[in-house]
């Protein structure tokens, strides 16, 4: 699907342009053009990169074959970069993300994604409303956007700051089979989310402080103010895996703790089973005879020595603490 938007001070902006319509949109500096392409064919992305905008190859290249992490590239006009917005359409516990082209000129905006996303719907709808000023320039309207990315990754670290929250009342209280796996999954997670934001985090200063010509020196405060948002979801990321890894020695060193206190009652029980085992041993060896056994009192000597013998091993476990 390729959707456009013209806004050249008229109320309400011009949709649905052809690809001639779009090229004398381009002809005109006064107006702003944002054309967005969601899951639309390789053809026709590629129609349009190269018929109406006449992009550089690589860049279309990236655009198609998809990059692997956050980028930006200088073309002088225009400026070419690549971020990555939160897929809301999956649960939150599932952390997926949707790659998002970009190309900034001085007065179009060009999107490109293979999902839909509802951050740029909801951005699009805005704009149909004019609740977002286009005609504050290309670069104006592409903050906005991106501030809608920075936007949809917010439930996602609320989500993530719950359950760490929540793992860590567990282990202190009532640990499972599973908390471990748990945080293993959460570790796991907040990795993931943490290597997408970084790169943006520092695309957003590029874009900030870079003298890049798509962008008005005044206009640069709306994407250090993006970087800062970044960064402070970036921080939050790592302030949580900081906790998650404490809270996982914690759960590690509880264990390793009823372990050893199950060892020590292990080794109780088999001390207090040493005497009897010993008596039966020296009947089997045949070192106590019958004989023996009907001397005067043998009995009573040989259950006080039994019992001598296990109040010795009683009070030995007592000292050290292994009741």
């Amino acid at each position: 699907m390729i959707r456009s938007l013209y806004h050249h001070g008229a109320e309400v902006p011009a949709t649905g342009l052809s690809r001639e319509q779009m090229r004398a949109a381009l002809a005109d500096a006064g107006g702003v053009l944002w054309v967005d392409m969601s899951g639309a064919s390789p053809e026709e992305v590629e129609l349009v990169l190269t018929r109406v905008f006449a992009f550089h190859p690589l860049s279309i290249a990236d655009c198609l074959q998809g990059v692997r992490r956050p980028k930006l590239d200088n073309y002088g006009d225009y400026i070419f970069f690549v971020v990555y917005a939160d897929d809301q359409s999956t649960p939150l516990e599932d952390v997926n993300t949707v790659e998002l082209d970009f190309y900034l000129g001085p007065n179009f905006v060009v999107t490109h994604h293979p999902l839909p996303l509802p951050a740029i719907d909801r951005v699009i709808e805005q704009a149909m409303q004019d609740e977002i000023p286009m005609l504050l320039g290309a670069d104006v309207l592409a903050s906005e956007i991106l501030r809608a990315v920075a936007s949809s990754y917010q439930p996602t670290v609320d989500f993530l700051s719950a359950a760490v929250a929540g793992v860590e009342v567990e282990v202190l209280t009532a640990p499972t089979s599973n908390t471990l796996h748990r945080m293993h999954e959460l570790r796991h997670d907040l990795l993931k989310v943490r290597r997408v934001l970084a790169p943006q985090q520092e695309i957003m200063n590029r874009l900030a402080t870079h003298e890049l010509q798509p962008i008005a020196l005044q206009n640069r405060l709306y994407f250090r103010e993006l970087a800062d948002r970044f960064g402070e979801m970036v921080d939050t990321t790592e302030k949580l895996g900081n906790s998650i890894r404490d809270t996982l020695q914690t759960h590690l060193s509880i264990t390793f703790n009823q372990t050893n206190n199950l060892l020590r009652l292990v080794a109780a029980m088999v001390a207090f089973l040493v005497p009897t085992t010993l008596l039966a041993l020296l009947y089997n060896m045949r070192l106590i005879t019958i004989q023996a056994l009907s001397l005067p009192h043998a009995g009573t000597v040989i259950t006080g020595v039994t019992l001598l013998i296990a109040l010795l091993l009683a009070a030995y476990v007592y000292r050290r603490g292994w009741q």
